[in-house]
């Protein structure tokens, strides 16, 4: 738990009451292993660029897994880490560190663990509306799996995917050189109060498959990065949002209202997504820039860069987290923008800065998450 003195500051500085550490609350799973959801209160959505991931597919044992991924190139996939890799579902706990918190208890015993990516044989995508059977051949074939290193979805929860039309999806899918690839955001972190408009595929409440998409989203907290270097309510390199997403809509994408780009991919969230206490956490795509630069150069591609078609840019320096895992053939291959203007305001955002360095290191800072 935060100390008593701090969780006070918080309430009293309302504006920066998102700085203090999360107060865990049990976490609850709302669907059944390889079920899904819509995004609640989304509206439907025929982008083409995004696409239902199947994953798990002809495994022993396995309840193949529901995820929502974005074509981000012609030939690749941009996804949540567990949608594609071995992981285990359950209750857990995560520290604000971003590793599985050991003190507290978890069901199963390994709940949270992250594996090694499943073999792309394993892995399906299906253009919108999406699979009408459990046998319906895919649209997209997976060719291999590229990943940061993470042995825990509480951190580094980002994956992408090489792909190539399977021959139905020649047949009935988009022509992929004709579809608008979204920009990227890899110069820039985000924003506490910037808003998004995020998208998912899912089950309605019919049982009919559907993508949905919810907009004017505001970010209700970020995660410590080289962007953002207060540890606050939010794991490292993600951002948080309210009600909206749900189980089925992990690896969705969150664009920026503003300009367009695609700002994180959805991971975890904490309570009930129907509840309006709701947090979701989104994995940044930016503090992985060098691991998505190197993922398109391995497979011919270069990324859309916010900015250079009439978005705004952000900062240049490079970073990331390194380590990169690619699995084919089986394995293969800062500053705070918009900070407070004038003299007060900079006063009072550096006391605010140095209050949270002071705390955000004590012991015991957690936060019961679940998978999305």
């Amino acid at each position: 738990m935060m100390p008593f003195a701090f969780r006070d500051l918080g309430r009293a500085l309302s504006l920066f009451a998102l700085l203090g550490l999360i107060e865990p609350k049990r976490a609850a799973a709302e669907a059944a292993r390889g079920k899904s959801s819509a995004i609640l209160d989304g509206s439907p959505s025929a982008r083409p660029e995004i696409v239902a991931v199947i994953a798990g597919v002809g495994i022993s044992g396995m309840d193949p897994r529901a995820c929502t991924g974005t074509l981000v190139a012609k030939n690749l996939v941009l996804t949540a880490r567990h949608c594609v890799s071995y992981f285990t579902e359950g209750d857990f706990a995560c520290t604000v560190q971003g590793d599985i918190d050991k003190a507290r208890p978890r069901k199963p015993a390994n709940a949270g663990e992250v594996g090694l990516p499943y073999a792309p044989e394993h892995i399906q995508f299906y253009f919108p509306p999406g699979p009408d059977r459990d046998d319906a051949p895919p649209d997209l074939i997976a060719l291999r799996v590229f990943a940061p290193e993470t042995s825990t979805i509480c951190r580094n929860d980002i994956a992408l995917v090489e792909v190539a039309l399977s021959d139905l999806g020649r047949e009935r899918g988009p022509e992929l050189s004709e579809l608008e690839i979204p920009t990227l955001r890899l110069r820039g972190g985000v924003l506490q109060g910037e808003e998004v408009r995020i998208v998912g595929y899912g089950a309605d409440a019919h049982g009919l498959n559907q993508q949905a998409e919810l907009s004017g989203t505001p970010i209700l907290a970020v995660g410590e990065s080289e962007y953002y270097e207060i540890a606050g309510q939010a794991l490292p390199r993600t951002f948080v949002l309210g009600r909206g997403p749900c189980p089925g809509d992990s690896g969705g994408p969150a664009f920026s209202e503003e300009t367009g780009a695609l700002l994180g991919v959805y991971s975890l969230f904490r309570g009930r997504c129907s509840s309006e206490e709701a947090r979701n956490f989104y994995t940044q795509v930016a503090p992985f820039r060098s691991f998505v630069e190197e993922t398109f150069r391995n497979v011919g591609q270069t990324p859309r860069l916010e900015g250079q078609d009439g978005g705004e840019g952000g900062d240049t320096s490079l970073g990331g987290e390194g380590g990169m895992v690619g699995e084919g053939s089986r394995m293969g291959g800062c500053s705070i923008s918009n900070s407070p203007r004038g003299l007060y305001g900079s006063f009072v955002f550096v006391m605010i800065w140095g209050l949270a360095w002071v705390f955000r290191r004590r012991p015991g800072g957690r936060m019961d998450v679940e998978r999305s």
